[in-house]
């Protein structure tokens, strides 16, 4: 099983001073190894508080965050779908999906790495330049 997690929002340790997810990031870092920042092929959405990743393969989109080693993925991998709004099937009523993507650290070795990706191109929101959020 893939124990890596690429996380882009408010589970990164740079968002540290945002309040929500705040818990969630404590857990993330209790039983995870953080490895360092990363990037993965994505467009970045800015869905209020928070941000959504769509998947791209295109080499200028490009979106910013951080990948963890979880230590025990199949136990992490439980609450982290309960946070991220997917049912315990993954089948349906959720914006987002669990997915494997390729990501690649600030030293250029790549990896696989679970990623919450939205399922759909969102309809109204703001595209974020550059792929940072916050």
């Amino acid at each position: 099983m893939i124990d890596r997690l690429f996380v882009y929002g408010t589970l990164m340790r740079a968002a540290a001073t945002v309040a929500m997810g705040r818990a969630m990031r404590a857990r993330l870092d209790a039983e995870g190894d953080w490895f360092g920042a990363a990037t993965l092929g994505g467009r970045l959405y800015d869905l209020g508080s928070y941000p959504g990743l769509i998947r791209s393969t295109r080499s200028d989109e490009r979106v910013h965050g951080e990948v963890y080693r979880l230590r025990d993925p199949r136990a992490s991998l439980v609450w982290l779908d309960a946070y991220e709004g997917l049912p315990a099937s993954q089948s349906r009523g959720s914006e987002y999906e669990r997915v494997v993507d390729r990501a690649t650290l600030a030293d250029g070795a790549r990896l696989d790495a679970w990623v919450y990706s939205l399922i759909a191109e969102p309809a109204i929101t703001r595209l974020i330049a550059g792929g940072r959020w916050r």
